[in-house]
């Protein structure tokens, strides 16, 4: 029957599903301010424990946003490519994480101006409608405001 894992090995294994460096966890968790590359061995040896590494892939499940959650989930994507984008050690993937987040800004534009001219359209024959009825109160009753639309709705008969 396997150990359970120790206070410590289980920060780390949150820290490092977290997305924190496996050396930033280690040195963080075990308060380790020696030489780097003895971090650097250290932690990878501890990632690979089995415990360590079977709570580490938990904690990532555990972490990831619910699969009907549709804008959580494009929330987490984006935020793991602007980590790829900023941190990852090889240029190729850190070109195709800027890429994927440029194409995905150009999309949420189009998208935006798509929705905002709709609206517009939407919009366009209520306030032709407006200004004709403003027309049409200033021409009844000249030298009179017409009263706010808040308040001719609020008195619309058949409303309620």
């Amino acid at each position: 029957m396997p150990r359970k894992l120790n206070s410590k090995q289980l920060r780390f294994a949150a820290k490092v599903a977290e997305g924190q460096t496996l050396v930033g966890a280690y040195r963080e968790v075990y308060q380790h301010n020696g030489k780097r590359e003895t971090a650097s061995r250290t932690a990878k040896k501890k990632a690979k424990h089995p415990g360590i590494a079977a709570a580490i892939e938990e904690m990532r499940i555990q972490l990831l946003p619910d699969p009907g959650e549709a804008r959580a989930i494009q929330a987490h994507l984006r935020a793991v490519a602007v980590k790829l984008a900023t941190e990852a050690g090889d240029e190729k993937v850190r070109l195709q994480a800027v890429e994927w987040l440029y194409e995905e800004l150009k999309q949420e534009i189009a998208e935006r101006e798509r929705l905002e001219g709709a609206k517009r359209r939407q919009e366009g024959p209520a306030v032709e409608v407006i200004a004709e009825l403003g027309a049409l109160y200033a021409k009844a009753l000249p030298g009179r405001e017409p009263p706010p639309l808040a308040e001719v709705a609020a008195e619309a008969p058949g409303e309620e």
